[in-house]
């Protein structure tokens, strides 16, 4: 296979170790070249991953302090997309720490090899009037709100205070907002395109709250990238992005052993979330599937 054929996966990871170990493990092949930034706090080393493949390249980064619903979750997208465009990869695959590949590296890379498609999430047709809000208005505290009540509610003040004062941030852009999941797998020319739009997506979404579910959606919403989409309907359905994820209640589900049958069947390709620390056995179970 020629280098330029490889897909590349993407990997934004911050704890869980072995669940990071067993993703890696599961995706060396000849098919794919891993990427992953492992947030700038967390324990994980280079040395702890290094060796891990076999037939794929690992490159390995830790460079941005990555924070809960703040802009450096697209900041350290951004720098994986930066990095691997340098390769010209076929796919760019973005998932998380806390993912599992649910098909053996062939069936992935067969599946979108030669599709041209964009495999992106929408939430729905209109965007709800909050998150347009997220974007409309100054969020200056994210790097620090979670669980924080008084950032919390100082937030909701400031927000209140500038629509007294008719702050808009989107006055002049003639845009149109969209939101979605920010696990993707996107085209090279796709790639290339957020790259190019580096500037206009730090100086749009710097004080956006969540901007990582939202940049890339209206980035393709406001281009011609919105007729290469592989679910143009746009009713939150996640086979759009070709990923298994649950909810309970506002947050993502975490699978246990008792799905995975559930998980064995899945037509998907990556399945979100699983955490090592309330049932490692679905992780290690699912490895032992991909690897025989």
């Amino acid at each position: 296979m020629n280098k330029e054929k490889k897909q590349a996966i993407l990997i934004l990871a911050h704890d869980n170790l072995n669940t990071l170990k067993k993703i890696i493990m599961s995706l060396d092949s000849k098919y794919f070249d891993l990427y992953i930034h492992v947030d700038k706090k967390s324990n994980i080393c280079f040395a702890d991953v290094k060796d891990l493949c076999k037939m794929s390249t690992l490159y390995f980064y830790k460079v941005i302090d990555v924070r809960w619903a703040d802009f450096s979750q697209v900041e350290a997208e951004l720098f994986l997309l930066s990095k691997s465009v340098m390769k010209e990869y076929e796919y760019y695959h973005l998932i998380s720490g806390n993912d599992m590949p649910l098909k053996r590296p062939k069936d992935i890379y067969d599946f979108f090899h030669g599709s041209k498609l964009e495999y992106v999430h929408f939430s729905s047709k209109e965007t709800e009037r909050s998150k347009i809000d997220w974007v409309k208005y100054y969020h200056l505290f994210m790097k620090k709100m979670r669980n924080n009540l008084f950032l919390n509610v100082l937030d909701k003040l400031l927000v209140l205070l500038q629509k007294v004062v008719f702050v808009n941030r989107l006055r002049n852009k003639n845009i149109k907002i969209m939101s979605g999941a920010n696990w993707f797998s996107i085209t090279n020319e796709l790639a290339n395109y957020t790259i190019q739009n580096e500037d206009f997506i730090r100086k749009t979404y710097r004080y956006t709250r969540s901007s990582d579910e939202i940049f890339l959606q209206t980035l393709i919403e406001n281009s011609v990238f919105k007729e290469h989409l592989y679910n143009k309907e746009y009713n939150d359905n996640y086979d759009s992005c070709k990923r298994f994820i649950k909810w309970d209640g506002k947050k993502p589900y975490v699978f246990k052993r008792d799905d995975y049958d559930e998980l064995d069947n899945s037509s998907m390709f990556f399945a979100r979330k699983f955490d090592e620390n309330e049932d490692g056995m679905i992780i290690d179970l699912l490895y032992k599937r991909l690897r025989g």
